[in-house]
């Protein structure tokens, strides 16, 4: 809400700009909690009391997170992984392995927009494997991680009750405007054209299982001036604008 802004120090003379207008809206309202709710096997996190009937002499705590030892857990130490991002997404399949796709940055002159899609594999979450798998060829070698070439991913939705078996799993890159991605598998993915003409770093689309929705935030630069902007769409091709 401040009138600061990041950058150099300003010349002498120059004041800060004033601050905006507070935002008065930012879309609908968050829903009230159901009046009748069914308490099931799912895990409930309890950061809130949607599911809690009523409670007595409890205090919700908090607590500071705190770094792993071994970090980082995942390091760039591939020829084509000059820095990583988990800009992806983490899953825990129901054999227990976890997966992860990340934004691996490559500005080597053989990839023309300067990252790749990567994924990573662990039987606990902190002890990674960067499997071989073919994919595609890197420097005459096909012996690598790289599920998305010259794409690196900045957000990976999961939806295994989409009823479409291509659409299991989706992905959203950024390279002039946002390009969308699905995949039945996570492992081979087809393209599926422009999901927005905009797109800039802090980007991005998730699924929203309340509404059944997926939904676009997007950074966005109009007139020298950064922008927020949202769309939505019911399928992960027409997105309202």
């Amino acid at each position: 809400g401040g009138g600061g802004r990041h950058g150099k120090t300003l010349r002498r003379g120059i004041c800060v700009g004033p601050a905006e207008s507070p935002i008065e809206s930012v879309g609908i309202p968050a829903p009230e909690p159901q009046r009748t709710m069914s308490v099931n096997s799912e895990k409930k996190h309890l950061i809130d009391n949607w599911a809690v009937e009523e409670q007595q002499n409890i205090n919700r705590t908090f607590h500071r997170p705190t770094n792993h030892p071994d970090n980082a857990i995942v390091k760039a130490d591939r020829p084509w992984e000059h820095a990583l991002y988990l800009l992806g997404g983490v899953e825990k399949q129901r054999n227990g392995t976890h997966r992860i796709w990340y934004h691996a940055a490559d500005p080597t002159p053989g990839n023309r927009k300067n990252a790749a899609t990567c994924m990573a594999t662990s039987p606990d979450g902190i002890h990674w494997d960067k499997p071989s798998l073919g994919l595609y060829g890197v420097r005459g070698r096909r012996e690598n991680n790289i599920v998305i070439l010259e794409q690196g991913s900045y957000s990976i939705i999961l939806n295994p009750n989409d009823p479409r078996p291509e659409f299991r799993y989706k992905a959203h890159c950024r390279w002039i405007g946002t390009k969308g991605w699905i995949s039945p598998d996570g492992l081979h993915w087809t393209p599926t054209g422009v999901l927005s003409n905009q797109s800039l770093d802090a980007s991005s689309f998730h699924y929203d299982p309340v509404r059944d929705l997926y939904i676009g935030t997007i950074k966005m630069s109009i007139g020298n001036r950064r922008h927020r902007g949202y769309t939505e769409s019911k399928d992960f091709i027409r997105w309202s604008d």
